[in-house]
């Protein structure tokens, strides 16, 4: 007995719909087995690590790299030895942890990455994500104690809403600040604002200095943290933060 050739591509087609249904399954199941969920949450690795690291061109840098719980970090930079007599930087930025490896997100010269040893040291990777070895130099940042006291004024630009309760949006960390400002800071800014035709509370990117303080609000006992300006760069109206 024949069996009528649409008979047999319909169970063709049934054969491979169960054999293809299959095969992602297996697939899927493989995926989540090879996902790897990082022990080191923000908890764990919240804190202060520093050290000197070597420097190409100057005697040292002086690394201080302060992880917050939120994912958020501030990088801390100071050149030793250089002719402008200690330059110091900072990056603000977000942290992720994947398996053990820790990486500075989000910053202007690329992203950066460490080797998590422990909860107590972090040992700086190069450009290919290996160890620095056969050196006796130390790449290796230590977990400190205390908290994180930046040496100078901060740099960062944000999408600031200047009016009379100004606030301020970082770019690299997304979180919203209330602003204050110094006297002479204060007139900068208005000036400034009056040269761009900036409307009361509409954002424009900022580029300021200045600090951020923990204080009591008004009205509730919760300390707040806010932005300090103590000195208004520029504005850079059209623009937005990259990150």
């Amino acid at each position: 007995m024949r069996v009528p050739a649409n008979i047999l591509l319909a169970f063709a087609c049934l054969f491979t719909a169960v054999s293809c249904n299959n095969t992602t399954k297996t697939g899927e199941k493989k995926d989540t087995v090879n996902k790897v969920v990082s022990p080191f949450t923000g908890k764990i690795l919240d804190g202060l690590f520093a050290d000197t690291l070597p420097c190409a061109d100057c005697e040292g840098i002086i690394t201080v790299l302060d992880l917050n719980a939120d994912s958020t970090f501030t990088l801390e930079q100071e050149y030793l030895g250089t002719k402008e007599g200690g330059h110091i930087s900072y990056q603000l930025g977000k942290w992720s942890a994947v398996d053990s490896i820790l990486t500075l997100n989000e910053i202007t010269e690329g992203n950066r990455q460490y080797k998590i040893v422990g909860t107590n040291e972090l040992q700086t990777l190069d450009n290919e994500g290996v160890i620095i070895t056969g050196t006796k130099v130390n790449y290796t940042l230590h977990r400190q104690t205390g908290k994180f006291a930046p040496k100078k004024a901060i740099q960062v630009r944000g999408m600031l809403a200047y009016s009379d309760t100004s606030r301020i949006k970082i770019c690299g960390w997304g979180k919203e600040y209330a602003v204050t400002y110094t006297p002479e800071a204060a007139t900068a800014i208005k000036t400034a604002a009056a040269k761009i035709k900036s409307k009361p509370g509409e954002r424009v990117l900022t580029e300021a200095e200045g600090k951020f303080v923990t204080q009591l609000g008004v009205s509730s006992s919760t300390p707040k943290e806010s932005f300090v300006i103590e000195k208004f760069v520029k504005f850079l109206p059209g623009e937005k933060c990259r990150y």
